[in-house]
């Protein structure tokens, strides 16, 4: 039957609108159920993945710091590290939690709903066929009801269609049915995880800005000290250069370079000089020199010797 659907050999029954619009409702779910599954996946496994590579750049931040112990800078990579560590540690739960929230709620909804309405759908699809058979054998017989010989095939004809038509029309409600009881409950579950979504993410942010916000103060001062360090080392290095750009004060030799120098002047002034022959002056002989006048004083003229003056 279906086969000569497809090639135009035979008409098929067109579905009621209302489950045609299920029909097409329930293929868009199952596009969409996928999509957000997907992305949602998708989404948990990136911020994953992005904690583990935040965890590698707090690592990286405090390997840095030992470069600078005991600075402003090397406090601050700590501190910006140990930070780090934290926001991953949050990204990493929140993660988790979107799997748990997104991806399988919704494959839940697929595995329990959708494919349930999918088998719905291909039983009505599957009675429609069995009440197409059933109408092409009842127009096959109607030529014949004036011919007696027939009358019980096509009385067993008109059965089949009518139990055929009711199968259908079974189903074809059941399908409405099922549906419309689906987004009921969806509309319900869905708000229900997006909710815990919005407030796991609210947990994220928060945390995550209390964080920063208890790291911002610390950087502020580092700051302020790693510039007041910089400031001393211009000044230290502006002070360097102005003194090797003045000129050597003139210095006096020292008494003494040495003391083997101090020792031997010493001596050499301890030492009279030695001359290497005594000085020669003009003499006259004493015999052509008149005496020298004697004067004692009177307190010593009673001596023989002395004469007064």
């Amino acid at each position: 039957q279906r086969l000569k659907e497809t090639i135009g050999q035979a008409q098929a029954t067109e579905d009621p609108e209302d489950v045609k619009d299920v029909k097409e409702h329930l293929r868009s779910l199952r596009s969409h159920n996928s999509n957000l599954r997907n992305c949602a996946k998708s989404y948990s496994t990136d911020s994953a993945k992005a904690a583990t590579t935040g965890d590698k750049l707090g690592t990286a931040l405090m390997d840095f710091s030992k470069e600078y112990d005991q600075s402003p800078l090397g406090e601050a990579l700590i501190r910006m590290g140990e930070t780090q560590n934290a926001l991953n540690a949050l990204q990493q739960a929140f993660a988790s939690r979107t799997t748990e929230i997104f991806v399988a709620s919704l494959r839940r909804a697929n595995d329990e709903h959708i494919k349930s309405a999918v088998d719905l759908k291909n039983k009505q699809e599957e009675a429609r066929v069995a009440y197409d058979i059933a109408l092409n054998r009842q127009r096959e017989l109607a030529g014949k009801a004036n011919d007696p010989k027939y009358k019980q095939r096509i009385e067993e004809a008109d059965q089949a269609v009518n139990v055929a038509k009711a199968s259908y029309d079974t189903l074809c409600q059941q399908l409405v049915n099922r549906l419309n009881d689906f987004d009921l409950q969806n509309s319900i579950d869905t708000i229900a995880n997006l909710r815990t979504y919005m407030k796991a993410q609210l947990g994220y942010f928060t945390d995550a800005y209390h964080l920063l916000n208890e790291m911002a103060p610390h950087i502020d001062e580092l700051e302020q000290r790693n510039n007041t360090f910089i400031d001393q080392m211009h000044r230290q290095a502006q002070a360097l250069r102005q003194q090797q750009q003045q000129p050597p004060p003139q210095q006096q030799p020292p008494l003494y370079s040495s003391a083997g120098e101090q020792q031997q002047q010493q001596q050499q002034y301890a030492t009279p000089p030695q001359y290497a022959s005594a000085p020669q002056y003009a003499t006259v002989p004493l015999a052509n020199q008149p005496p020298l006048p004697t004067c004692q004083p009177a307190a010593l003229a009673h001596l023989p010797t002395s004469r007064p003056c």
